[in-house]
């Protein structure tokens, strides 16, 4: 399953929200809610780099 039929089944949460929603604060991290447990394997950090050309930015594990 690949992430463009994954689109309807996740929502952002956390202080990533608060940023988008109120203009709150800077977030550095991006807090992520799935419904489906199928949708884990795609949502590893080191896969989104991969497939989006982000750089790694990451200093500690994540907290998963």
């Amino acid at each position: 399953m690949g992430w463009r039929n994954a689109v309807a089944a996740w929502a952002l949460g956390g202080g990533t929200a608060i940023m988008l929603w109120l203009n709150h604060r800077t977030s550095k991290d991006i807090d992520i809610f799935i419904d489906d447990p199928q949708y884990l394997g795609i949502s590893h950090p080191g896969w989104v780099r991969r497939e989006f050309g982000i750089a790694r930015t990451m200093t500690r594990p994540p907290t998963i």
